[in-house]
């Protein structure tokens, strides 16, 4: 009966399913058709193919109607018939329009690959080929959709002027289930139109609606179809969108995972239009072997929303095209945590996050392997700073390198990473200072080895196969990451198409084994970087050996060259600052070195000599200025005036050293300039010490004459030797060398260069906060009465000698000396720099003592200084 009203409308049969071995909906349909049935079914499961022969409702032709049906399209397919309008496949209809578009040219002009005529022709990117062929990226579908509650036309709503509605059910559920896997496989129908939500334009997801003349019973089942559609075309574009370079590597493997899955739905759509043509399919059996896909592909469609909607800046991994990154790994895992209670869904979520990873771990094994960020699209959390230069290490006391270069972008760091992140940046500086270095380092690291090398290779802890990643060569990534993701499976039910499963392990392994490779990486550079720097290998000499040398120099722990160095510089260096000639000055120091104890240390070699501009005050208060740093005692602040042209060398002058790569990451401008300080600070001690002695020794030449004015200069000289020999030997035993035997322990237990590092600079640090020189107040007061006690010397020697500053001791005049014994001027200029040197010393002992309270060491200076200096006598 049914057939008997098909036959009275030829166009209607047109639109039919058409028989087996006919013209296919899509190609994967036409290369499933070329078998006969027999051989679809034993390929088949069992249970398919008893749900097949014994359906499920619907309409379902007999026997006799099927070849009533064939003898019919036969007809119709003739000649005569040739103008009626028939149905063509989805590749032919892709055809027809896009030769609608543009008409057909010779070979030659359009595959200019083969005339070599591509890179001359520059009127088309390659990245907008897929605009002008928006039927193979399912743009049309947005081209082409119509507002929602909008007018259809006639073409929707007719069959060669018969509405739909003119037909029964049955015909109708044909009708309707032609057009659904037209709709599946990207193509709008007849009766199921794409439509846009009227809020949005093209970038709202497009949905289909059903003619309003389909039976009731039809569309309850019909529309089942549609959300799937409408996922299908949402997934598609989200694909087809990401596939472009700026999306990043993580989009292209989503974009290559999404791609599989709908390759599995093309598979599965094929196998159904085969099974309509052979009259064996309905709606109902349809809906049974699509649900199961429906559900994966609302999970994915939510996912799609969620990575383009979600608002996002620059910083967090998004922005205006959406998430990528680690953001959208963040949503992948979300997803998979979310349907932990449904296995299906989340071993889809599980592999498409494994998928994504991929190209995100190979990233991570470059960085940890060779120190490199290769991140051309900003998806890794590791930044570099190309204007930091290990040159100024060196050179700037304020440079960031060793910190700067390289640094974390929190935002970009996947959720599983986060507790790793800092040491992920640690090994990655640890190789990069490791390749800085090269040599014979650097070749035994990448000789070694390591756990990244074998995943970026292909084996190891990550098993990476050897098609994981992207190749540069071709810049073919979302191939090498379709490649790389295997095929991935729906949850099936009756034909779903069963690929090989990936062959990846879940998401929370791979995880695992990114961090294991972390911290193997980590203990491997740090130890590789570690030997270089300590032994030398590297160049340079070993690390100790620098610090030695730098120990006996600028702490003075062989300080006998000092004494030939003052010996013969003292003349030079008590000129202005800027009448000195530093060329003279670094003769001097280099022969005092090698007339020394220290002569057969070669390292000594790097020590050179400079004149800073400022005293050491103003230079500490400077540096406190810069950093911010207060204390209670240092209220004042830096002066701006620049000291080189008021004081003489010998108050500016301060040694140097040069360390050279990679031992200026330890030994940095910043490191030398404290030891520079405690050098300075020691230094002036010592020429005070230098100058009081030469005091002393010429009052001893003068003892036969007593009373008058020079026994008051006889206990004052006394006084001040007393206070500052005590100090130096604060300084030098209780300062640095218990703290110069605690680092030397540190040093040899530090597993790290960061450890080292911070050792180094806590040494350092605790030696000038011991030596007073964090405390700005108390350095007041003891830089005062080192200065009295400078004018008290000047003075003696300029009186009692013959010659400027004692230079003629040697040829004392008695008589002279009696005269100066009973001149009241000296006898009250020497007892007002008595009273003033005890008060300046009781003021600084009282600072002391309220300091001891919380450095302990400072008790026994205090306990020194409060002495009576008079047993010395």
């Amino acid at each position: 009966m049914v057939l008997a009203r098909i036959a009275q409308d030829q166009d209607a049969h047109a639109l039919l399913c058409e028989p087996a071995g006919g013209p296919s909906t899509t190609a994967a349909a036409a290369a499933a058709a070329t078998h006969s049935p027999d051989m679809l079914e034993s390929t088949t499961p069992v249970a398919t193919q008893s749900r097949y022969a014994a359906g499920t409702g619907g309409f379902t032709p007999t026997t006799q109607e099927r070849r009533s049906l064939a003898n019919l399209t036969e007809q119709l397919n003739t000649p005569a018939a040739s103008n009626t309008s028939k149905r063509t496949s989805t590749s032919s209809r892709f055809a027809t329009r896009d030769s609608d578009a543009a008409p057909l040219e010779p070979a030659s002009a359009t595959t200019p690959f083969r005339t070599g005529e591509l890179h001359a022709s520059s009127e088309t990117p390659i990245r907008d080929a897929g605009a002008a062929r928006p039927f193979l990226t399912g743009e049309h579908l947005w081209q082409a959709a119509r507002p929602a509650g909008a007018a259809r036309g006639n073409l929707s709503q007719e069959v060669s002027g018969k509405k739909l509605a003119a037909f029964e059910a049955g015909v109708q559920e044909l009708l309707l289930l032609d057009d659904l896997l037209y709709c599946l496989q990207g193509a709008g129908g007849k009766f199921v139109q794409a439509v846009v939500p009227p809020s949005d334009g093209s970038g709202a997801p497009v949905g289909f609606e059903l003619d309003d003349g389909v039976d009731p019973l039809v569309r309850a089942v019909a529309e089942r179809f549609l959300p799937l559609c409408q996922h299908r075309a949402s997934v598609l574009k989200y694909a087809e969108s990401r596939q472009e370079t700026s999306m990043g590597r993580v989009c292209h493997a989503l974009s290559a995972a999404l791609r599989l899955i709908l390759d599995e739905l093309d598979v599965l759509v094929a196998q159904l239009e085969h099974q309509m043509r052979c009259g064996a399919l309905t709606l109902h059996k349809a809906w049974f072997h699509l649900a199961p896909a429906s559900e994966v592909f609302a999970a994915l469609h939510a996912v799609v929303m969620d990575a383009t909607r979600r608002p996002q800046s620059a910083a967090t991994g998004g922005g205006r095209a959406g998430l990528r990154g680690a953001a959208l790994l963040d949503v992948l895992k979300d997803k998979e945590a979310r349907a932990s209670g449904n296995a299906a869904l989340s071993g889809v979520f599980r592999r498409l996050h494994a998928a994504c990873l991929k190209p995100y771990r190979r990233m991570l094994a470059r960085w940890l392997e060779e120190g490199v960020v290769d991140d051309p699209f900003g998806e890794f959390f590791v930044l570099g700073d190309p204007t930091q230069k290990k040159e100024s290490l060196a050179s700037d006391a304020l440079s960031a390198y060793w910190s700067g270069r390289w640094r974390l972008k929190p935002s970009a760091v996947p959720r599983f990473l986060r507790d790793v992140a800092p040491a992920v940046l640690t090994a990655g500086r640890y190789v990069d200072a490791l390749r800085e270095c090269g040599g014979e380092p650097w070749r035994r690291f990448c000789d070694a080895p390591s756990h990244a090398a074998n995943a970026v290779s292909g084996g190891g802890a990550l098993g990476l196969g050897a098609d994981a990643g992207f190749d540069r060569r071709n810049g073919g990534s979302i191939v090498e990451a379709r490649r790389a993701v295997g095929a991935i499976d729906m949850p099936s039910a009756g034909t779903m198409p069963s690929s090989s499963a990936s062959d990846g392990a879940p998401a929370d392994a791979e995880e695992r084994r990114c961090r294991a490779l972390v911290s193997a990486s980590f203990s491997r550079a740090a130890e590789a970087l570690l030997s270089a720097v300590k032994t030398g290998a590297a160049g340079g000499g070993p690390l100790l050996n620098h610090l030695r040398a730098i120990r006996s120099t600028f702490l003075l722990a062989q300080g006998d060259f000092l004494v030939h160095f003052l010996d013969q510089a003292t003349e030079e260096l008590s000129q202005p600052a800027s009448k000195v000639v530093l060329s003279r000055v670094q003769s001097l120091l280099e022969m005092s070195i090698k007339s020394s104890s220290c002569a057969s240390d070669v390292l000594l070699d790097n020590v050179s000599c400079d004149l800073e501009r400022h005293g050491i005050v103003t230079t500490l208060l400077r540096i406190y200025d810069t950093s911010g740093d207060r204390t209670s005692d240092g209220a004042a602040t830096a002066s701006d005036t620049d000291e080189f042209a008021t004081s003489t060398g010998l108050e500016l002058f301060t040694l140097s050293y040069d360390a050279g790569w990679p031992h200026s990451v330890l030994l940095s401008r910043r490191a030398l300039t404290k030891y520079q300080l405690l050098f300075r600070h020691l230094f002036t001690c010592k020429f005070l010490e230098r100058r009081l002695c030469a005091t002393w020794r010429l009052q001893q030449r003068t003892r036969s004459i007593q009373g008058g004015s020079l026994g008051v200069n006889c206990s004052l000289c006394a006084k001040m030797l007393f206070f500052i020999q005590n100090y130096i030997y604060y300084l030098t035993f209780e300062v640095f060398e218990p703290n110069w035997v605690r680092f030397e322990k540190d040093f040899a237990e530090s597993r790290t260069l960061d450890a080292l590092i911070e050792k180094h600079e806590a040494f350092l640090d605790t030696c000038m906060k011991e030596c007073l020189l964090f405390k700005p107040g108390i350095l007041r007061r003891l830089e005062a009465a080192k200065a009295t006690c400078l004018r008290f010397c000047a003075g003696t020697l300029r009186r009692l000698a013959p010659g400027p500053d004692g230079a003629g001791e040697e040829q004392l005049d008695h008589s002279h000396i009696e005269a100066v014994a009973q001149d009241a001027l000296f006898y009250t200029a020497n007892e007002e720099l008595a009273k003033t040197f005890q008060e300046q010393l009781q003021s600084l002992v009282g600072a002391l003592k309220s300091s001891t309270l919380l450095e302990t060491n400072l008790s026994h200076l205090v306990h020194r200084l409060a002495a009576d200096p008079e047993v010395l006598l």
